[in-house]
Parts: C-alpha cells; structure tokens; sequence
C-alpha cells in the first residue's frame, strides 16, 4: 500500500527525470504530508479531512532552531565574536518575551488564529529580507522579489539554514543582523498591536477575503459581490493553504478551491466544500452558504446517485 502526493513542489532530485517546473515551492507541505500519510497505513476520511487544514508550519520548525541560536536560546548559542566586530545589540524586555514565546511554539509551530508566535516568526523572516535583500536588489528588483515567494523562500531560507556565516550576503554581521531584525519586528508588533503580547492574534492580522472576478474590474461591485475579510489560520507553509505575497503578507491570495475527500468503498462516499456555494448570484441564499463550513474545515456530503437528490436537479446533458 502506498500513497501519491503533491503540493507544488519538486517530486525528484534536481537533475534526475523529467523538468516538469523550475518554479517549485518549497518542499514544507509536501513533507508534512508525507510525514503525516507515512506513519501509518489506516488513515480514515476523517484524517484526511483533517489534513486538508492542517496548519503545522513546516518552514518555522526547520528556520527557527538556527535562528533562535543565534539569539541565544542556549548557552552556548551567542558569541558575536566569531563573526563580526560589531557589538549585538542588546534585547529588550519586548524581544525577551518574544523569544520565549518563539522557543516553546517551536516545539509544535501550528499557525493556530489564536497563536501569537506565527505573527512574531512572519515579521521577523520579512524584515530578514529586506535587510539583507532590499538595498542591494534596488528599487526594481526588490519589489518583484517579494512577489514571487518561491524564489524569496529559497534565497533567504538557504542563507539561514547554511552552517556557515561567511556569505557576503550577510556581510560579515550574521549574528549582528539577526538579532537586530528580531528586536525591530518585535518593537514593530509593539507599535501596531499594543505591548501586552498576550493580545496578539495570527488571526487578527492575516485575514482571508473572498473576491469575485467582476469586482476586480468594477470596485464598487465588491461591497455586492464579495465576502470577507475573515480572520484564519494558516500559512503558505502549511497543508491546510493559505499563502500570501510577502509584499502584502496579511492578505490571503491562494487557498483551497474546492475541498473534497471520497472514500473508495461500495459505493463511494464522498464529501466536500466550497469557499462560497453552488449558486453564481448574490442574492440567491446559495450563492455563500459554504463559507462558515469552509472556514471551520468541514465537508458535505455530496449525493452518490441522482434518485439521491431531493427538490430541484439542473441536468446538463450533452448534444448529440
């Protein structure tokens, strides 16, 4: 028994089989659920449907042990002397607190809405980049980094999790930097969200709103058509998807679509979700009916056969 899974990432080695995309995303949510799909071989529908909103932040469990090092988290973690001159700045009580906080969701980095460690972990992975990107990319080149995530996860992902702190894109300050950043994202969250940390919330700031494609064009068609914003969980890393552009990271841009789980039985039983519902107009009570469900993970269950459905059937059927 065995299982196949995808999540836009690199299935084989570079160089071995066919180019299939050079823009893959990072192997996070792959690797979760490969994880989660290969500790066992009973897994129910209820597991799967579990999995499709699992928020387990893969990149903050493989980013933080090397970047929580360099703030000292042990004793043996901070020695600005092998890498710079510099003095490192000294912690606040702010970036203190922060960095306890950090240490025990390390241990199970879950972007939970309630989590206050995920907002801390995301402001301080984006003021990394443009510390270390900003100035030498310019004016042009930064701005399009930051919107194409992959390229940005695998350049400064690389830079952190290297063993070595000799790359002139640290130049020569690694500890100095990472340490500095940290208090600025922390005195940042400060500002913004109040300095009782026990008041933050992933949720109070990363938001999924759902849009339809006319207001694009028409703005004023999105107070009729659109729904939202609603608080979430979630990241760009985790299983249950909810990515960003780093250039606006609180907006959800991409997410589950459609949700569906079917168990392969006598006859098949399967259930699903819409981010939305089955009817295209406003004012139809079916146009948003799914989206509480959607939002808390559940699934319906969908019909096997049409003597199954009750009340009015649209069938398509095609010409001759």
């Amino acid at each position: 028994i065995g299982f196949v899974a995808a999540a836009n990432a690199r299935v084989s080695r570079a160089g071995v089989g066919p180019l299939i995309s050079a823009d893959n995303a990072p192997g996070y949510r792959i690797a979760r659920i490969q994880s989660v799909l290969g500790a066992g071989t009973e897994h129910t529908a209820r597991d799967m449907q579990s999995l499709q909103m699992d928020w387990y932040n893969g990149q903050a469990a493989r980013l933080l042990p090397a970047l929580l090092h360099e703030l000292g988290e042990s004793s043996t973690g901070f020695d600005p002397a092998t890498e710079s001159e510099e003095l490192a700045p000294e912690m606040t009580a702010g970036a203190e607190a922060a960095r306890e906080t950090l240490t025990a969701w390390k241990r199970d980095p879950v972007n939970a809405p309630a989590a206050r460690a995920p907002l801390i972990f995301l402001r301080w992975y984006l003021g990394l980049a443009h510390e270390l990107f900003a100035l030498r990319l310019g004016e042009d080149l930064w701005p399009r980094l930051l919107r194409r995530s992959y390229v940005l996860n695998y350049a400064l992902d690389g830079l952190i999790l290297s063993s070595t702190a000799d790359s002139p894109w640290w130049r020569g300050s690694r500890n100095t930097i990472v340490r500095q950043t940290f208090i600025e994202a922390v005195a940042s969250l400060e500002a913004e969200f109040g300095r009782d940390h026990e008041s933050w919330r992933w949720d109070a700031w990363h938001q999924v709103r759902l849009s339809h494609e006319l207001a694009k064009v028409a703005t004023p068609l999105g107070a009729w058509l659109d729904r939202g914003p609603y608080p979430w969980g979630g990241d760009h890393a985790s299983v249950g998807r909810a990515r960003y552009r780093y250039d606006r990271p609180e907006r959800v841009t991409t997410a589950a679509t459609t949700r569906l789980v079917i168990e392969m039985s006598d006859p098949m039983v399967a259930r699903a979700i819409l981010p939305g519902g089955q009817a295209g107009h406003p004012s139809d009570r079916h146009y948003d009916d799914q989206i509480g469900p959607w939002l808390r993970g559940e699934l319906d269950l969908l019909a096997s056969t049409p003597e199954e459905v009750s009340g009015p059937i649209l069938l398509l059927e095609p010409k001759p």
